[in-house]
């Protein structure tokens, strides 16, 4: 079983090799997904078996929050795929990080520094290929 982060949803994936997928199932209650499987044992007499039979149950544990109404299970090639979205709250945000330049000067958001010098190049740029040159402007 892997569980991992995908952008605003959490995904499930266990690894179902042979398993009919009639015979899986997949249920929440309050906020607990449960995945059960089971595989009837072969009528076959083996010399060295390493398939497992019998019943399979996992429950999950989820934050409070996840949309469980919206929770969606896909089984395909063997692997059972389940995604469980996170609530706008529980997604998170990015947040700016502030870069200090000088002890007196202000904090500008390293995204609109980076954008400003950015333009302040492209118009330098243009102006040296038109053939209109300048002294450089002091910040």
């Amino acid at each position: 079983m892997k569980i991992y982060r995908k952008d605003s949803e959490y995904v499930v994936r266990i690894d179902l090799a042979g398993v009919n997928p009639n015979d899986v199932q997949v249920h929440t209650e309050r906020n607990l997904p449960t995945i059960t499987r089971k595989r009837k044992t072969e009528e076959q007499a083996h010399d060295y078996p390493e398939t497992c039979y019998g019943n399979f149950e996992r429950t999950l544990t989820l934050p409070q929050g996840v949309e469980a109404d919206e929770i969606v299970a896909r089984y395909q090639h063997g692997v059972l795929e389940i995604r469980v979205p996170l609530s706008a709250k529980l997604a998170g945000r990015k947040i700016p990080i502030q870069i200090e330049q000088q002890a007196n000067r202000k904090l500008e958001p390293k995204a609109g520094k980076l954008r400003s010098a950015i333009q302040t190049a492209l118009l330098r740029r243009i102006e040296i290929l038109s053939g209109e040159s300048r002294a450089p402007e002091t910040p």
